[in-house]
């Protein structure tokens, strides 16, 4: 009668053991389940959410030149196919900088900056859309969060060779290589002078078309005409190769009493 007891405790904690095993193993089976069904609903949700803010221009269809509303977000340029994104739209999302008070206008300014060497554009914060009404034209405020990051497929550095006359070098990188035979144009916006009654910077400007060689460099020479960057100048730099576009730029400030000149938006249209 011992034995058959003895038979019996073992076979009931046996019995026990294999189903705490058995159900800790299940329960874990499910949590991966469970935590590959919600990965997965959040990458599919993601993706459809890209597609959404890159797939589409939004409505009305030119929001990003114009003072309307916006109604329905989206990012792509209107009239194109693919991911090809608006910089005019890109230009009205609110900017994560400082905000800019201007007395003049009574308005606070939303900081576009073009990079940290002096270049900057203000757009009215008004006219601005921020993150939450972001996530309320795309249907997830409240629901999901999103972080948007947008970065050039083609990089455009400027660098100085001498400055009278003024010679700068154009660089332009691809995907991890130089970017040879890219049709370049720029556009030269350089200071002359002083007008001694106005008290304010004569402003010159000159515009011309480059290539690249093989190492992805160009050369610009304004010996003609002779241009003195040591005043001050600014350059915008426009690359195109096979589809891909390209954006750079360089300013110099002249470091005279007359100060920066920062422009800002005041009527998209």
């Amino acid at each position: 009668m011992t034995g058959v007891t003895i038979d019996h405790l073992v076979a009931t904690i046996a019995f026990t053991g294999a189903i705490l095993l058995f159900t800790g193993l299940f329960t874990q089976t499910l949590q991966v389940a469970i935590l590959y069904q919600q990965n997965r609903h959040v990458a599919l949700k993601a993706s459809d959410l890209l597609d959404s803010i890159l797939l589409n221009p939004g409505y009305p269809f030119s929001w990003g030149t114009t003072n309307t509303t916006l109604s329905l977000f989206g990012l792509q340029q209107p009239g194109e196919s693919g991911y090809s994104i608006s910089s005019f739209a890109l230009m009205r999302l609110l900017s994560s900088w400082d905000r800019v008070y201007y007395n003049q206008t009574g308005e606070w300014y939303s900081n576009v900056s073009w990079g940290q060497d002096g270049g900057y554009l203000l757009v009215p914060v008004s006219d601005s859309v921020n993150y939450e009404t972001a996530a309320k034209l795309l249907g997830v405020n409240g629901t999901y969060g999103f972080h948007l990051t947008i970065q050039p497929t083609l990089r455009i550095h400027v660098s100085e060779l001498s400055l009278n006359p003024l010679q700068l070098e154009v660089q332009v990188e691809g995907p991890g290589f130089p970017l040879s035979g890219a049709a370049l144009s720029y556009s030269l916006f350089w200071v002359s002078g002083i007008d001694p009654i106005e008290e304010t910077p004569l402003l010159n400007y000159t515009s011309g078309n480059e290539q690249t060689d093989a190492t992805g460099s160009s050369l610009l020479n304004f010996s003609d005409p002779v241009v003195d960057g040591s005043k001050a100048y600014t350059i915008l730099v426009h690359t195109r190769l096979g589809g891909l576009i390209g954006a750079g730029y360089k300013s110099r400030d002249s470091r005279t009493s007359c100060g920066k000149i920062i422009p800002f938006i005041d009527d998209f249209e």
